[in-house]
C-alpha cells in the first residue's frame, strides 16, 4: 500500500504560506487538486491539520478558505551530527531557518547518551552523520517526538530513515571491476552505525554470490561500531594472514592505504592487495600512488539531508513514520580509470 500524499500536501501548503506564496485566501480547492494530482477527500485530509491549527478558516464555501499567517508555529528542529559540523549543514540549516523554525545543532560524540542532549521539546529531530542510537531512538519514540535518520537504521524496525542505496553502489563497483577480470574484491567498513557493518556485509556476500565471484574469509569480518581505524585495520590484516586470503583489491569508505600498508609491514605480510580503492571527498586531491584510487560521489550530502527534512515535515503532519523508508542513488565518478587485473604487477 502506497502512504497517502496527505502530509506531504500539508507540509507543502504550510511551507508556501510560510514563504508568502500564499496570502490572505488558498488557491480554489479544483486547482490544488489539479496541481497536486489527488482527489477530493485527500485534500480534505491535507487541509484539516492547518484548519486545527488556526492557520486556516472558511466561514463559508464563497468567501474561500482564508490564511492566518499569525497562527504559524515557531519551533525547533534539533539537527544531531556524529561529526563536527562543517559547511554542509549550512544549507540544511537554512532551509530550516527559512522555513521559520530555529535549528539546534548538536554534536554527539561516542559516549554521549542521546536522549540527554535533546531540547525537551523539539518539534522534530534529525539525525545526520550516523548519530542515532538505540537509546535515543526508543526514547523518541516513546514521548512520540518526530525524527528521521538520514542514516539507514539496521538495529530496530520501523525507524523513518532516508540514505544513499549502498547496496546499489556495491553492485556498480562489483560489476565494473569484474569486468576487468577482478575477482577477489573487499570491502572495508568501519562505521560508528550500530549494525551498520554486519548489514553490509551480509549485503556485499549476496551481490558477490549473484556476480559469481567467490565468498572469503575476508567476507565475514564484522567491525564492532565504533573501533578505532588502526584497531580494526589490525584484525583484518591478521585474519587475511592467517587465512592466506588477501584480496587483490580493497574497497574502503575513507583512506586506509597508508595505514594498511605500515600495519601489513609490521606483521610481514608485505604488501599484499595489488589496489587499494577508496572514496575521498570532491574538494580532496587524488592519490599519488599508482595502486591507489578513488571515486567520489556526485551528489551532495546536504541534498539528502534537506530531502530528509522535507520527510521529517511530513511526518509532523501525520505521516506514519513506518512509511518512510527512502533509499536515493547516488552517482560516482572516478579519478582515473582502474587498470585491469592483468596488468598487476
Amino acid at each position: 500500500m502506497f502512504p497517502s500524499k496527505a502530509p506531504f500536501i500539508t507540509a507543502e501548503i504550510e511551507r508556501r504560506i510560510r514563504l508568502g506564496f500564499y496570502q490572505e485566501k488558498l488557491p480554489a480547492n479544483d486547482r490544488l487538486r489539479n496541481e497536486f494530482l489527488v482527489a477530493r477527500q485527500t485534500l480534505t485530509d491535507a487541509l484539516k491539520p492547518l484548519f486545527a491549527r488556526g492557520l486556516l478558516s472558511c466561514a463559508s464555501p464563497r468567501d474561500g478558505v482564508r490564511i492566518h499567517p499569525g497562527n504559524l508555529t515557531r519551533g525547533v528542529i534539533a539537527v544531531v551530527s556524529g561529526y563536527n559540523y562543517s559547511p554542509d549543514e549550512k544549507n540544511l540549516i537554512l532551509d530550516i531557518h527559512q522555513d521559520g523554525f530555529s535549528a539546534l545543532k548538536i554534536r554527539k560524540t561516542g559516549n554521549d547518551p542521546g536522549p540527554l542532549l535533546l531540547p525537551e521539546t523539539p518539534d522534530g529531530v534529525m539525525f545526520i552523520n550516523s548519530s542515532l542510537d538505540r537509546e535515543t531512538a526508543q526514547f523518541l519514540r516513546e514521548r512520540k517526538i518526530p525524527f528521521i535518520s538520514c542514516n539507514l537504521i539496521p538495529f530496530l524496525p520501523g525507524i523513518p530513515y532516508i540514505d544513499f542505496d549502498n547496496p546499489a553502489l556495491y553492485d556498480q563497483l562489483l560489476t565494473m571491476l569484474g569486468k576487468k577480470g577482478y575477482k577477489r574484491i573487499a570491502f572495508f567498513h568501519n562505521s560508528r552505525l550500530e549494525g551498520y557493518n554486519a548489514l553490509a556485509a551480509r549485503q556485499i556476500r549476496r551481490l558477490k554470490k549473484l556476480h559469481g565471484l567467490p565468498v572469503e574469509p575476508y567476507d565475514r569480518i564484522v567491525i564492532p561500531p565504533g573501533t578505532p581505524a588502526a584497531e580494526a585495520l589490525k584484525k583484518y590484516v591478521a585474519l587475511c594472514r592467517a587465512r592466506d586470503s588477501f584480496p587483490e583489491v580493497l574497497i574502503s569508505d575513507f583512506d586506509v592505504s597508508r595505514q594498511f600498508r605500515q600495519i601489513c609491514a609490521e606483521t610481514g605480510a608485505g604488501d599484499p592487495v595489488r589496489r587499494l580503492l577508496y572514496r575521498r571527498s570532491r574538494s580532496a586531491p587524488p592519490p599519488e600512488s599508482e595502486n591507489v584510487c578513488t571515486y567520489y560521489s556526485l551528489e551532495m550530502p546536504w541534498r539528502l539531508w534537506v530531502q530528509g527534512y522535507r520527510l521529517l515535515r511530513e511526518i509532523i503532519f501525520g505521516r506514519d513514520p513506518k512509511s518512510v523508508h527512502q533509499l536515493v542513488l547516488r552517482r560516482i565518478a572516478f579519478d582515473r580509470e582502474i587498470p585491469e587485473a592483468r596488468c598487476l604487477r
